[in-house]
């Protein structure tokens, strides 16, 4: 998972500090933040899953110990999916396994997803790998969910991940280059990260998304990759992760000091 990279740290919590077991047999990046000259953890937004990354497994009594040796009484952090705690909170994540080939994936789409992708509609569309960064964002601010915070570290995610060859912006747009939807995807060496996306108007009504994502497993397929939807929580577009053959893998949240719940407030607010 490139959320534990450095220059992933550097770009979305800039003061993030770290345990290391050893010479580094295993890792646990800490996003810190300071509010009234205290220091506490708080989850970074656009990054789904932290906690103790390892080449080996992270027993539950190495998940404890690093638990335990964190030095902050306030805590609100997601552990990775190879760090199962019977004290963290179930998140979900959606995974999909695409090793197969691109007509055994397919088979695996719900009955809807496949309708949207055979519907046929008034508007022509094509997708483009290279889609500007500003153009993408111009896209996002029109989300219902976006907020003016959001833009300068999706800035920084994004350009750090260009400059490590480790992110893609890709978009469907008309024949006259007006996008539909759009998608940055965060990459790792056995993972790609349906990390930030946003649709139109338009694109929604003719299921822009949908062929984005399609044309996405159609050229991975048959490759060592896991497409990583980030999962949710809301039914809905769960549903929607799920239609592409998605499978749940959870990952788990730590919850503990008196601060949580100034940052669970903190990070709705607008």
């Amino acid at each position: 998972m490139p959320y534990a990279y450095t220059w992933f740290l550097d770009a979305v919590s800039p003061s993030w500090e770290a345990l290391v077991w050893n010479n580094y047999d295993y890792v646990m990046p800490l996003p810190v933040k300071k509010k009234c000259g205290l220091k506490y953890i708080a989850q970074p937004f656009f990054t789904q899953q932290l906690g103790v990354f390892s080449p080996k497994v992270v027993i539950p009594e190495i998940l404890g110990a690093f638990l335990k040796a964190v030095p902050y009484r306030n805590v609100l952090l997601n552990l990775n999916e190879g760090n199962a705690s019977e004290h963290g909170i179930a998140h979900p994540n959606h995974l999909l396994n695409l090793s197969a080939a691109y007509e055994m994936l397919y088979a695996g789409f719900s009955t809807n997803t496949k309708r949207n992708l055979r519907k046929k509609t008034n508007l022509e569309f094509c997708v483009k790998e290279q889609i500007s960064l500003s153009d993408f964002l111009r896209l996002c601010e029109e989300q219902p969910f976006w907020k003016p915070k959001f833009r300068p570290l999706a800035e920084n995610i994004i350009s750090a991940a260009f400059e490590n060859r480790a992110g893609q912006i890709l978009g469907i747009t008309t024949p006259d280059g007006k996008l539909l939807a759009a998608c940055f995807l965060l990459k790792s060496s056995h993972r790609i990260i349906y990390h930030i996306a946003a649709s139109s108007i338009e694109g929604k009504a003719n299921f822009a998304m949908f062929h984005l994502i399609d044309y996405i497993i159609k050229k991975n397929a048959g490759n060592n990759l896991w497409l990583d939807f980030e999962g949710s929580r809301v039914d809905g577009i769960a549903r929607f992760y799920k239609s592409f053959g998605a499978e749940k893998a959870d990952y788990y949240r730590i919850e503990k000091g008196m601060l949580v719940s100034f940052c669970r407030w903190n990070a709705f607010k607008k």
